[in-house]
């Protein structure tokens, strides 16, 4: 991982948000800086995870690519996508022939066959 110093010059922050960093610093046993720096890598991860979800559920790209921008597996944004109940505007065969594809791409051709007959059986 590649760190890089960010300066924040005299960044305020509400006496209660400060509280609450030193109860996690003191409950983790890590500095008030440690702290911070995870919980920031952690929303940046959230942040990304939910602007790319958006992303699919808006059409504009696939499953796979979404997760891919995430950085998450494709494993896991689809767990994402259904807790919070996004779809794709397209219709199932469209689905189908993503998740076929994406299938194919990682190796898994018996499964994709699977999918693409599941899809011929719906037509």
């Amino acid at each position: 991982m590649t760190v890089q110093t960010l300066d924040l010059g005299r960044l305020k922050v509400e006496t209660e948000t400060v509280h609450t960093l030193d109860l996690l610093a003191q409950w983790q046993s890590i500095s008030r800086v440690q702290v911070i720096q995870q919980l920031l890598r952690e929303g940046a991860r959230q942040a990304r995870v939910e602007h790319t979800a958006g992303l699919y559920g808006r059409g504009e790209v696939t499953l796979e690519r979404a997760a891919e921008m995430a950085g998450v597996t494709i494993y896991d944004m689809m767990a994402y996508v259904r807790s919070h109940g996004i779809t794709p505007p397209g219709d199932l065969a469209e689905l189908r022939a993503d998740v076929a594809g994406m299938l194919l791409r990682l190796g898994h051709g018996a499964l994709a066959e699977q999918v693409l007959r599941s899809l011929s059986a719906v037509n």
